[in-house]
């Protein structure tokens, strides 16, 4: 009898537990529905401005090149997507992203031909300008967020922080900071481009792997590099992290076999997206070589990493392109094999998402050919942080959308760019005065740093720069963000080797359990 009561007494309290799980996943449904659908805001506030290259012929910017794109996938056949024909004009805007990026335009470039098809009419499109249009290309943007970049914030916020009991009302404002990142607003649905489609599918990868599920996370990441080439920043620590984690076990044919069926995996990925142009070796060298534009010169612009901040020094550009290849690539090599090897050593969830952080700056800081918005890419390992230290990653982002003023202001964005910055110092302001005991040093550095967006902005307000350096003032807001990022990069290398080392010394068992369990 009283075996029967309990029997009844646990069904009834599994079917009470169940009963509230499923009112606890309906809750969980609606809130993350809420959230999504105001996230969308923000994104159509910045996007009533204007975009890169608007009303500018002949070249006009990165919005004519996506809506180019449309129009020759859309156009002409697979084959001369990447080839210079009389109906593909490679010298206007040729497609020079991977093929995910094409196979993405023809998708978006069929609804487009439906809804207008005087929008993406072959080459009497060119520079097409209407409200109808862009109205249509920002809402492209729009679909991509709610298809890859928002879900996968979401999935990663559940996977990475709620085992570790993080409350939901902070798991919440974690999500709220991913799905509005000033950033990532500013150059997607300003500027103009869809890093949230190819920054959503690394957030998925790293969750999936988080999840032990490391083929799927792998196949995530190699999407994300067939659609965009910089993520390739990451491959390192995806490399580094999945190797030593699969060497942790002591089974030496259990791991030989885990290595095998992700790289088994990586390469049936690539060879599936890239089918299609496997028809020839031409058209893959052509594919390869318009994806690595060697041709462009070490940098564009004044993006704020080590070749253009030392170009006053060292005049980087008048040295030979296989000299400076070779230069940046051994400096890049060098600044990520630290972290790298560190990850394959001591491989953990928060020593991955350094390992991402460290990787990707070393390329944004050193590689060939890096544009200013590339600052998003070390930039999301930081953010996906952004509960366990939620100031280092406001001031980050602060420095980062500072960083790409001059392309902002460029563009019409300059109203968004404002109110980002004055929001992110007002938020840090508000943290730093409730934390007690914060440290004076971090104080005076954060004061620093604002205090200097604030002198910039003046002096380029008040004063024109010299005749003879009519670029000076676009060099200082690249040599001073170069500085903070030079320290945020030393400072997350340092911090990956402290938890490196703190993981070692928990992992080492003492000699009072085991006595312990001996007694017993």
């Amino acid at each position: 009898k009283q075996w029967y009561q309990r029997r009844v007494r646990g069904c009834e309290e599994n079917a009470c537990q169940s009963k509230m799980q499923q009112h606890n996943n309906k809750g969980w449904f609606t809130v993350s529905c809420i959230l999504v659908l105001a996230s969308l805001l923000p994104r159509f506030l910045v996007g009533i401005h204007s975009y890169s290259g608007e009303g500018k012929p002949p070249m006009f910017g990165d919005f004519e090149a996506q809506r180019h794109w449309m129009e020759i996938t859309l156009h002409t056949p697979i084959s001369e997507w990447y080839h210079n024909t009389t109906k593909n004009d490679l010298l206007y805007w040729g497609l020079d992203y991977p093929v995910l990026t094409a196979y993405w335009s023809y998708a978006i470039g069929l609804v487009g031909d439906y809804v207008n098809p005087h929008m993406l009419e072959l080459t009497k499109s060119r520079g097409y300008e209407s409200l109808q249009c862009k109205a249509f290309m920002r809402g492209s943007v729009v679909f991509g967020d709610l298809l890859f970049y928002l879900p996968a914030c979401w999935i990663f916020i559940n996977t990475y922080y709620k085992p570790k009991g993080v409350s939901l009302d902070k798991r919440i404002l974690g999500f709220v900071f991913l799905a509005v990142q000033p950033a990532l607003l500013l150059v997607d649905h300003g500027h103009f481009q869809y890093n949230g489609v190819s920054l959503g599918l690394v957030v998925l990868a790293i969750s999936f792997i988080f999840k032990e599920r490391n083929l799927i996370g792998s196949v995530f990441f190699v999407l994300s590099i067939c659609y965009k080439q910089m993520n390739l920043y990451y491959a390192p620590a995806f490399f580094f992290y999945l190797l030593g984690k699969s060497w942790k076990s002591k089974d030496f044919v259990g791991s030989v076999w885990r290595i095998f069926k992700i790289g088994f995996v990586v390469i049936a990925t690539f060879l599936i997206c890239f089918a299609p142009f496997l028809v020839s070796q031409e058209q893959i060298l052509q594919v390869i070589h318009r994806m690595f534009p060697v041709a462009r010169g070490l940098y564009e612009d004044k993006v704020a990493n080590f070749w253009c901040s030392t170009s006053p020094l060292f005049r980087w550009k008048e040295f030979e392109v296989a000299t400076l290849l070779k230069f940046s690539t051994i400096l890049t090599l060098l600044s990520f094999l630290p972290s790298g090897l560190l990850l394959m050593v001591r491989p953990s969830e928060k020593s991955f998402l350094f390992g991402l952080l460290n990787c990707s700056f070393s390329f944004f800081l050193f590689s060939f050919h890096v544009h200013e918005k590339t600052i998003l890419l070390p930039l999301l390992p930081a953010s996906l942080m952004i509960l366990d230290s939620s100031i280092s990653v406001l001031w980050f982002t602060l420095i980062s959308v500072f960083s790409m003023f001059p392309l902002l202001q460029k563009d019409g964005v300059g109203v968004p760019y404002f109110v980002s910055v004055v929001s992110l110092v007002w938020i840090l302001y508000y943290l730093v005065k409730s934390k007690e005991n914060f440290s004076k040093l971090y104080t005076i550095g954060i004061g620093f740093t604002v205090l200097g967006i604030f002198d910039i902005h003046a002096l380029t307000v008040l004063r024109s720069p010299p005749a003879r350096y009519p670029d000076l003032w676009l060099l200082l807001f690249a040599v001073f963000s170069f500085l903070h990022f030079v320290i945020i990069f030393c400072y997350s290398n340092y911090y990956q080797w402290k938890i490196g080392s703190s993981e070692k010394e928990i992992s080492k068992p003492t000699s009072k359990p085991s006595e312990s369990k001996k007694k017993k």
